[in-house]
């Protein structure tokens, strides 16, 4: 939270326990997405795939009912990447949009994983490690396109052992 940033993971805990401390039963998902948007620096770091494995959504029991809110994209996001901010109603599922407003393919559900009560961090760090093997652990440079902010000069020199916050949905 000090950041001000974070990836879908950490989003979907933060509004899961957000709910939960409303009074609002919430569970965490969890579905491999295709991203056909993303960015070119980012396939590069995530070993050429443009598969996301375990993006995290949370899933709130509202009037009966289980319905799905993707905390992933930002309305800042959303602009740089042209699709319209996804609308929680509390009736329907709110997830990632499948098609940006001139049809391109945006965002594909490929397999759901299915909601937790709690994080399954064991199970998502053994995923990521077989999906993207040397990002996992390695030092990797900073770097900037449309998911991420223009870097100062500063936060551009120093490297960091996971992606940024806001490069992976």
């Amino acid at each position: 939270m000090k950041t001000g940033r974070a990836y879908c993971v950490p989003k979907a805990v933060l509004l899961t326990a957000a709910c939960r401390s409303a009074g609002i039963p919430a569970r965490l998902g969890f579905a491999d997405v295709r991203n056909h948007l993303q960015t070119d620096s980012l396939r590069e770091l995530m070993s050429g795939s443009d598969l996301f494995v375990f993006h995290g959504y949370s899933s709130l029991y509202i009037d009966g009912q289980w319905v799905k809110a993707t905390p992933a994209f930002n309305r800042e996001l959303c602009a740089r990447f042209g699709v319209p901010p996804v609308e929680f109603d509390g009736e329907n599922d709110a997830l990632m949009h499948a098609f940006t407003p001139d049809g391109t393919q945006h965002m594909e559900y490929v397999r759901d994983r299915g909601v937790f009560d709690d994080l399954p961090l064991t199970e998502i760090l053994t995923e990521l490690q077989l999906h993207y093997g040397l990002l996992m652990g390695a030092s990797i440079p900073a770097v900037s396109d449309a998911f991420t902010d223009v870097l100062s000069a500063e936060h551009a020199e120093n490297t960091r052992t996971t992606p940024s916050t806001s490069e992976i949905p």
